[in-house]
């Protein structure tokens, strides 16, 4: 059984210089050893997640056709919905049922990279939906640089290295259908990995 650290993100943004250094460490060694790390005080409390949850599990309560009028085809899932029967996994024929909501990166700024990111649809039907995942994606995105700030520690880079390469970076925040149902034809996605 392999033994997935948990790292406390508070102490690389508020600790003194050892307990920065120490995370640092910490982090370096568990991508080098497992690849993997749970990280806790990341910036979403509780009452947060609860709320994603909340939205998210509306969202896919929402009738067929008024999530359809939210999908995009020629975007290829980077915004908006996909739903049902659209991706089959790997080794399977079969379609399987998983349904998706991808929010992206909003520029803020000047930066011309603006214009190679199609905008982030907006529900209509539930406007917290929109607010509750654009909070997530930019605290998870605010989690992610600092998480990079401690790794260029390690590496024995300048800490901001990574700062200018990951602003207005291109991810995506990929919600997905939290109500499993199975049918004998169709699957959701099996244990996988990334190819």
């Amino acid at each position: 059984m392999v033994n997935i650290p948990r790292l406390d993100l508070n102490l690389y943004i508020n600790g003194n210089s050892a307990q920065r250094k120490q995370f640092s460490d910490d982090i370096g060694k568990a991508f080098n050893e497992t690849g993997f790390v749970t990280i806790t005080n990341h910036g979403m409390d509780k009452q947060l997640i609860d709320k994603l949850y909340e939205d998210v599990k509306a969202l896919f309560a929402l009738p067929d056709d008024v999530k359809d009028k939210y999908e995009v085809p020629g975007l290829a899932g980077q915004r908006g919905y996909t739903g049902k029967q659209k991706e089959t996994a790997k080794g399977f024929t079969a379609p399987d049922l998983k349904e998706f909501w991808q929010i992206g990166q909003t520029v803020t700024d000047n930066d011309p990279v603006k214009d190679e990111y199609p905008d982030n649809l907006v529900v209509a039907e539930l406007p917290s939906f929109n607010d509750t995942t654009l909070e997530v994606y930019k605290k998870l995105e605010w989690a992610g640089q600092h998480l990079l700030r401690a790794i260029s520690i390690y590496l024995g880079l300048p800490e901001n290295y990574f700062d200018e390469k990951v602003h207005n970076g291109n991810s995506i925040l990929r919600t997905r259908l939290p109500i499993l149902m199975r049918c004998p034809k169709m699957r959701y996605v099996p244990a996988h990995t990334k190819t």
